[in-house]
């Protein structure tokens, strides 16, 4: 029986009153974690039995689900690390068994990594005195069917001698000798060099003391023929007196959509160059050096972000900008790594993307054909790339779209957004325009091998996808991720209404000719109202302008965190987004809450708009609709027959309204506007960030909040914290920091 069985079956035992009903004890038996994380889908079922047979059906079952349980077996196994090992001996070298690495892969699909006591390597034929081709089998001692196998190569050359052909020789306190540091050649009596794989050599650093600072001896044995050695002397220094200089990637997760890795900093003297916008350590300026936890920690005695140097790994963590924000990783480039830089019409950023191990990944040359149009080789655009590519050296790669040279342009026209009506981008032979403005953009084509054209102005407009056969444009961002589509004007149907605003902007507005302008236009979460002088709602026959016209608008964020009603009995609007594989929503979360529980909640929008009073529509959880109404006048909802009037300090009478002080020296706030306030200081900057809270639960001594939390996939995520009173004193923890009422204020 397992353990966790055991342990359900124990809190069974300890609940157990035979004089009581299953439904009696249920509530004592913590079955939640019991349950298979995966069981995504709760079963119901009626407990019918007396519960002493319940307690004999379990200890019934049980064993029988283990037996029958399907147990993974070992279908395969893979040599893990074949680019290692050795496979060109010479003569009067014996084989090295030694370093394999075994992975056994699952009958469930998992890969497991096999222990040295469960592998058997089979050399049997090899004869390192006859030159040929050998093979090596390699199977489990558990069962000598499951093997694979690999070839070697026995020459007629012999070792003369070896030498180290490169080495580090410095090192800093704390660090280990490493086989990957060195490079070994063997001489052959051929006269060729060839340098040997990492199981081919054992390091002997019984000398070295990593611990201490020193000069020490390393030595090197050919693990082939323990005949030919080598030694050489490493420095150990104080990890204060490390070089930081250096270029350093990082993977831009600004760009959401197949992130590339970037030249993020450079480092020389002390002195860093910074190339990526969430790194505000200052440039120019002498970097402050500390060493904290065999770390060194660097600062611009200006900032609040920090960098974590690792000086075993060469990976800098640098803090977020903000409390919560997860930590940047860079990496410090080596000889291998390189930096690749764009040319080409839109290639002025001055971006640089790094090819790690001489790599550039199939997510950075995804990046640079979704933001540039292509990535090619050539100036003549005739090499593109399209997928992981390799480098030996710095280089230059042509970003961009290159030409069509078919005289067809069914692409022409003016294109408005049916939703709104609104005009989004007129194409003409030589320029382009975007909503409705006088702004003339080049632009540039990409024809795919369906006819389906791709026009770019640059890479910080929208890329406009047409659709040859819907004779659409679809609209998509600059990291390839959908926005929306658009329809292409008919002047025998349409008339263009231009809008020039009080304060001078320019808007055009597609009508159906007979139709009226609709001055007052309604989305999900705004209504937009235009004054039009002298337009007295008649029916639009042909493109008119208006001049002089005022434009207003009403938002669902003036309606949104804020509170209606009282604390326990209140409706409330939050902001929120969703995201998805293709696209990200902006949209508006209510509830209802009543005796500190959500009874109702969903999304909501606007639906209609007069005298003042917006209808919104309320889409419940559970698939129904209603309608509500907000008084902008009186700020109050109507929902049904409730009525809830904003509350401006919905806490005002509660004692745990006050000053708090965190353990790590942040400053909190609870307020009775029904918000939590967190300020960290520090002696160059002051970081403010507040939430919106609700109350969920309350007595005289404990009392729970709820707020609305965006977590990192950007996603509406309810979270909860709790403040309890001890001793007269509220204490609560947020973020995982843990703050104290100030009582001396």
């Amino acid at each position: 029986m397992r353990k966790i069985e055991k342990e359900f079956l124990n809190q069974l035992d300890k609940s157990l009153d035979y004089d009581k009903s299953y439904n009696d004890i249920k509530d004592k038996i913590y079955v939640s974690k019991f349950i298979d994380e995966k069981e995504t889908k709760p079963k119901k079922t009626k407990v019918k039995v007396a519960l002493a047979s319940v307690f004999l059906l379990l200890i019934m079952i049980i064993p029988i689900s283990i037996y029958f349980a399907s147990v993974p077996y070992v279908s395969e196994i893979i040599i893990a690390n074949e680019e290692d090992l050795v496979t060109e001996y010479q003569r009067n070298c014996r084989f090295i068994e030694t370093g394999i690495i075994v992975d056994k892969k699952m009958s469930n699909g998992k890969i497991v990594r096999a222990t040295e006591k469960e592998v058997i390597v089979n050399y049997d034929s090899f004869d390192n005195q006859k030159a040929g081709i050998y093979e090596i089998f390699v199977y489990l001692k558990s069962n000598v069917e499951t093997k694979t196998s690999y070839k070697v190569n026995v020459t007629n050359d012999e070792i003369v001698s070896i030498e180290l052909k490169k080495s580090r020789t410095t090192y800093y306190v704390g660090e280990s000798i490493n086989s990957k540091d060195l490079i070994v050649e063997k001489n052959l009596s051929s006269g060729n060099k060839i340098e040997t794989k990492l199981t081919e050599c054992t390091i002997d650093d019984s000398l070295y003391n990593g611990d201490q600072v020193g000069i020490y001896e390393i030595g090197v044995v050919l693990n082939s023929n323990s005949e030919f050695t080598l030694t050489y002397d490493v420095d150990v220094r104080p990890i204060s007196e490390l070089d930081i200089s250096g270029k350093y990637g990082i993977i831009d997760e600004m760009y959401e959509n197949t992130p590339p890795t970037i030249l993020a900093m450079e480092i020389e003297n002390d002195i860093a160059q910074v190339y990526y916008s969430e790194i505000i350590i200052s440039s120019n300026v002498t970097l402050k050096k500390e060493v904290i936890d065999g770390n060194i920690t660097i600062s611009d005695s200006k900032h609040n972000q920090k960098m974590r140097f690792n000086p075993f790994t060469s990976i800098m963590t640098i803090t977020g900008l903000m409390r919560g924000d997860p930590d940047m990783i860079g990496f410090r480039l080596d000889e291998d790594d390189y930096l690749i830089s764009l040319s080409g019409a839109f290639a002025s950023n001055g971006i640089k993307l790094v090819a790690v191990d001489g790599r550039l990944s199939s997510n950075s040359i995804q990046y640079l054909n979704n933001m540039y149009g292509g990535v090619y080789l050539d100036e003549t655009m005739d090499v593109r790339v399209t997928s992981e590519t390799m480098f030996t050296s710095d280089s230059v790669v042509i970003v961009g779209s290159k030409p069509i040279l078919d005289d067809k342009k069914p692409y022409l026209g003016i294109y408005y957004r049916e939703e709104d009506g609104r005009v989004i981008v007129k194409i003409e032979e030589d320029a382009l325009y975007y909503t409705g403005g006088t702004k003339a953009y080049k632009y540039y084509l990409e024809q795919k091998d369906n006819g389906d054209i791709w026009i770019r102005t640059s890479i910080n407009e929208p890329i406009l996808h047409y659709i040859l056969e819907k004779d659409i444009i679809e609209l998509w961002t600059n990291d390839s991720l959908y926005e929306y589509s658009v329809k292409r004007v008919n002047p025998q149907n349409h008339a263009i209404v231009t809008i020039i605003a009080t304060y001078g902007s320019r808007y055009q507005f597609v009508v159906t000719k007979g139709e009226k302008f609709p001055t007052q236009v309604i989305a999900k979460t705004n209504i937009t109202f235009y004054t039009i002088p002298g337009y007295k709602n008649n029916p639009i026959m042909e493109d008119v302008t208006f001049t002089n016209v005022t434009i207003s608008n009403v938002y669902m964020s003036d309606i949104s965190s804020r509170i209606y009603g009282e604390y326990d009995d209140y409706f409330y609007v939050a902001n929120s987004w969703t995201a998805g594989r293709d696209f990200m929503i902006s949209s508006y979360w209510y509830a209802r809450i009543k005796n500190f529980e959500i009874i109702d909640s969903g999304w909501i929008e606007f639906y209609d708009h007069k005298n003042g009073i917006s209808i919104l529509a309320l889409h419940k959880d559970n698939g129904e609709a209603e309608q509500v109404y907000f008084n902008w006048s009186e700020k109050k909802f109507t929902i049904g027959e409730e009525q809830f009037t904003h509350n401006a300090t919905p806490f005002k009478d509660f004692d745990f309204v006050d000053n708090y002080i965190g353990e790590d020296g942040s400053e909190g706030l609870i307020s009775d506007r029904g918000m939590i306030g967190i300020v960290e200081k520090n002696e160059h900057s002051t970081t403010i960030s507040y939430e919106t809270i609700y109350i969920i639960s309350l007595t005289n001594e404990e009392v729970t909040f709820l707020y609305i939390y965006q977590n990192d996939k950007d996603e509406r995520e309810l979270k909860y914290f709790t403040a309890t009173k001890e001793n007269g004193i509220w204490r609560f923890v947020f973020d995982g920091i843990k703050y104290t009422q100030v009582i001396n204020k």
